[in-house]
Formats: structure tokens, sequence, C-alpha cells
């Protein structure tokens, strides 16, 4: 979203403060568009037949290896995390 843009949604949202339609409107253009809960089972479904290949699950896994997924930090890496932010 561009400069221009959030100025303007900024004016609209100003000019619409009284009008609880118009305010709903808005909010719905920032927020983007909900699925419907009819549609998320549809996704749910298809998504529950999908066949994924053995060299795409390999490449799921190359993917998420670097990341820290469920891992968690030590009380000693806490407490330097801690003494690195206070302000000297």
């Amino acid at each position: 979203m561009g400069k221009r843009n959030v100025v303007e949604i900024g004016k609209k949202i100003k000019e619409a403060r009284n009008k609880p339609e118009a305010i709903e409107h808005i909010r719905k253009i920032i927020s983007g568009k909900k699925h419907s809960e009819e549609t998320r089972k549809k996704i749910g479904e298809a998504n529950k037949r999908r066949i994924v290949s053995e060299e795409t699950r390999r490449k799921i896994g190359e993917a998420s290896k670097g990341r820290w997924l469920g891992r968690k930090h030590s009380e000693e890496a806490k407490k330097k995390m801690r003494e690195a932010k206070k302000v000297k």
C-alpha cells in the first residue's frame, strides 16, 4: 500500500466517522477479504485430498531446516537478550 493510498483511506475514515456502513466497508478494504466458513471447509477438504510428491516433501523439509521452529531459548540466552535490551 503506497503512501498516497494510506492518506486517502485516512481521509475517508475521517469523513465516515458517523456512518457505520462506510466504516465497515473501509475496514473490509483495509483488512482484505475473508473466506466464508463454507469456503474454508471446501479449501480444507481440497487440501486433504492433495497428494504431495516425495520431491516436494523434501523441498519443504529443506526450506524449514534453518528456521527456529519448535525450539525455545535457554535461560542463559534469555538473560543475555534482556541485558542487551537494557538502555545503558
